[in-house]
């Protein structure tokens, strides 16, 4: 009775699943009644339920896959013969009858994750096909220049621990990934809003991608075309914002519980800022509210710009460590400080990437690396755009830097 029991389930599943891709084929036939097709609800079940019988032996499933292949290659010849030349049902009833191997081995999930998928796939013709044309050839080369630094160079760097540094060369890239991946998610949403967006828009996403860069390219976009002061300084702001939610996500990745301490001062910052800056924008009377913004220019998953931030990593890890053995605690805070003219992200990557001091001095660091780099971003608008958006950038960067430490101290 139990092995009823057993097969029952089986026949089922497989039933379940070929009947769910062939309901997407029969669907298909209704939008197309004037042109032959392979088949729809009852074909694919049937060849579902010949894979399963056939998939209790190993040479009769070959066999198998060889009649049904020749059926499909007749069927294919006969859409020639009508000027139509997909392949997709032809592929969809081979994957239907390969599904029995995977419910006879009992991979249930396996098979269910298939079956699924490929219904997915074939529903969603339409807009893929749509997402295909929007895409360019120069964002289709990002796409897989992120797919080679995760998936092809990650997992050939040895995860060991060289030197006295303790410098892990797996972490290290996998630090690049995590930090290109959220810039290459602000970059994509930049290029394809188009070249007319809101510059509280642009400068929203361009905090998620670095709200340094984003600040001297507004900056000096301000100058150049002469945008109102009060908008681009509040996009600028705005860009600050979105970085604190920014470092949340990067941190909690590495060291959750260092994330974790620097939600509430960091949220807590993240929000007022964006609604600071979102005052500004309303006081602004909405002036250049659909203005041309430049689109960033510097693509976050060049090869040679993950190389130049693992090596700029690799010091900052190095130097950290050094300035920490001879001056403590003191010299932590104040290389944080230090740190300010510059992308902080390898800084505060090389605290989160291994917790080598308590919650406290970790996230004050990070606080007062944060508080120094945002003075410095008042004065780039000051000498880029000039004195009336620095005027507002710069004492509004004073503000909020002392907020962020104030808050830091009393919550980590």
């Amino acid at each position: 009775m139990q092995e009823i029991n057993h097969f029952a389930i089986q026949i089922g599943l497989i039933l379940a699943l070929s009947f769910l891709v062939g309901m997407e084929r029969e669907q298909n036939i209704r939008l197309r009644a004037d042109i032959p097709t392979l088949g729809g609800v009852r074909t694919f079940p049937l060849m579902g339920l010949l894979g399963y019988l056939l998939a209790h032996n190993i040479w009769t499933f070959a066999g198998g896959i060889l009649v049904v292949g020749a059926l499909l290659v007749m069927q294919y010849r006969g859409k020639m013969l009508g000027e139509r030349y997909g392949l997709t049902t032809e592929f969809s009833a081979l994957i239907v009858y390969s599904l029995g191997i995977f419910v006879v081995q009992g991979q249930y999930w396996l098979a269910t994750t298939i079956a699924v998928i490929s219904t997915l796939l074939l529903q969603m013709k339409k807009p893929l096909e749509t997402l295909a044309l929007k895409i360019s050839t120069d964002e289709l080369l990002t796409l897989s220049q992120f797919v080679m630094l995760s998936a092809v160079i990650l997992p050939l760097v040895p995860n060991e621990s060289y030197t006295e540094y303790q410098l892990n060369p797996y972490r290290t890239w996998l630090v690049v990934v995590a930090v290109s991946g959220v810039s290459y998610l602000s970059y994509i949403l930049q290029r394809w809003h188009g070249e007319k967006q809101g510059l509280m828009l642009a400068g929203i996403m361009g905090g998620i991608y670095s709200s340094t860069v984003t600040t001297v390219a507004l900056a000096k976009q301000s100058r150049s075309t002469g945008l109102p002061a009060l908008t681009c300084a509040s996009a600028i702001i705005g860009a600050t914002g979105m970085m604190y939610f920014r470092i949340i996500i990067l941190v909690w990745l590495f060291t959750p519980a260092l994330g974790a301490a620097l939600v509430k001062p960091f949220g807590v910052m993240g929000i007022l800022t964006l609604i600071f800056s979102f005052l500004l924008f309303l006081r602004s009377r909405g002036q250049a509210r659909l203005t041309a913004v430049e689109r960033p220019s510097i693509n976050p998953l060049q090869l040679l710009n993950a190389i130049l931030f693992a090596l700029v990593f690799i010091f900052i890890t190095v130097i950290t460590k050094l300035v920490v053995r001879h001056f403590g605690q003191v010299g932590l805070y104040a290389l944080s400080v230090f740190m300010g003219p510059t992308d902080i992200d390898p800084f505060i990557m090389s605290l989160a990437e291994k917790m080598r001091f308590s919650l406290h001095d970790s996230g004050l660091a990070i606080a007062l690396a944060v508080a120094s780099n945002n003075i410095f971003k008042g004065g780039y608008a000051w000498y880029l755009a000039g004195k009336q958006v620095g005027r507002w950038t710069l004492s509004s960067f004073v503000g909020i830097s002392i907020l962020t430490l104030l808050l830091a101290a009393l919550w980590l």
